[in-house]
């Protein structure tokens, strides 16, 4: 997520002529931008969580599902996309709830 946001930063100080000034609050109120620091938020705050349960990442695991099954809505402009971000914390987050399904099998 944040090699996401960094090139994205990137290309528009390349845009703006070099101009970082104006620049995050360009991005402030973009759906990818809020959903991107969604993301973060969660992962932030459940990263540590060894009690995670499973109902918190099937929540977060359908909201990405849901973004990446309308792709028309972010159309993709370069090889690190929003899309493509978000199927990599769409895969870890499978990854994370199936460690919490093998959890609450053996408990």
């Amino acid at each position: 997520l944040l090699m996401y946001q960094r090139n994205r930063r990137s290309k528009a100080s390349v845009g703006l002529l070099g101009h970082r000034a104006g620049m995050r609050s360009n991005f402030k109120h973009d759906p990818r931008t809020r959903l991107i620091e969604l993301l973060k938020r969660w992962l932030r705050t459940h990263a540590a969580n060894a009690n995670l349960g499973e109902d918190e990442v099937r929540r977060i695991c359908a909201l990405c599902r849901d973004v990446l099954n309308h792709p028309q809505m972010f159309p993709s402009r370069n090889q690190r996309s929003f899309m493509h971000s978000l199927a990599e914390v769409y895969e870890h987050l499978k990854l994370q709830l199936q460690e919490c399904l093998e959890k609450d099998r053996t408990c």
